[in-house]
């Protein structure tokens, strides 16, 4: 990189100038290798020498594959070898559960007269548990079923700690019977608003009225409700990226009757009423 370790030049002695090397160039200050540290996105390292300094220069492509940069001054003479290095910005999952979280609340409609009805995980102390909630019995064969309507969801981030453009937040649903895991999914939360280091999340258009009890046979089970989010914490002239997820929420509820065993109840019925004839 001429423009940055600067033109080649003759050195200057006392009495002339020395001649250039065999090769016709200047020698070149000896650069160092640096190792690229990966971790759920890509980083890429490059250095160069200049005004006595060594400028690193980090490019970061994280989940949505757009590109952030941040730059950091090191001293010249920092060994800057193939080592392990501390890369200003890098991905690390955090096992941190709650972490600024201020409000997590479900709504659901459900049974033979649905009304929406809030339920929190974290926060609206108002409202019911979600934890060891129980939606009761959902009647298939009646049309009943148990939506999930909608999602409130707010975080906050304070001191080294920030909200950004590439701050996510997202709902997970794992329904159960038994031991075994029927279905998972993940919804996306969509920002609604900001209040100063705050930021409000609901569900998004798509996963609105979520039937959680479509095609589940007659049973009992359990749905769990958790957030995955992150944030970054800024220490110094480095940069991570803190993901983080809320505590397990678990409810229940059960399907009755199933479909089929429906179907076979009506035929049991029509021909007992035909045998009365």
């Amino acid at each position: 990189m001429p423009g940055i370790l600067g033109a080649a030049s003759r050195r200057r002695v006392a009495g002339g100038s020395s001649p250039l090397p065999e090769s016709g160039r200047a020698p070149r200050e000896k650069s160092h290798r640096v190792t690229s540290a990966r971790a759920a996105g890509v980083v890429r390292a490059a250095s160069a020498i200049h005004s006595g300094r060594r400028f690193r220069l980090l490019r970061h492509t994280p989940f949505a594959g757009v590109q952030r940069d941040v730059c950091c001054f090191l001293p010249k003479e920092h060994p800057l070898k193939t080592i392990a290095l501390a890369v200003p910005f890098m991905i690390a999952a955090s096992a941190l559960a709650d972490a600024g979280v201020t409000e997590s609340t479900g709504q659901f409609q459900w049974g033979s007269a649905p009304v929406m009805t809030a339920v929190s995980a974290i926060g609206a102390p108002e409202n019911a548990r979600l934890d060891g909630y129980s939606f009761g019995d959902i009647d298939v064969t009646a049309g009943q079923s148990l939506l999930l309507s909608n999602w409130q969801f707010t975080n906050f981030a304070t001191g080294q700690d920030f909200l950004d453009a590439f701050t996510y937040a997202r709902l997970v649903v794992t329904i159960k019977s038994g031991g075994s895991t029927i279905s998972q999914n993940t919804y996306d939360l969509a920002r609604t608003g900001t209040s100063g280091s705050s930021v409000s999340w609901a569900l998004v258009a798509s996963a609105q009225g979520t039937n959680l009890a479509a095609s589940l046979a007659a049973g009992d089970y359990s749905v769990e409700f958790s957030n995955t989010y992150n944030f970054t914490r800024m220490n110094g002239l480095s940069f991570s990226n803190q993901i983080a997820n809320t505590a397990v929420s678990t409810a229940t509820f059960s399907v009755v009757p199933a479909p089929g065993v429906a179907a076979l109840l009506g035929l049991v019925r029509l021909g007992a009423s035909r045998r009365r004839k």
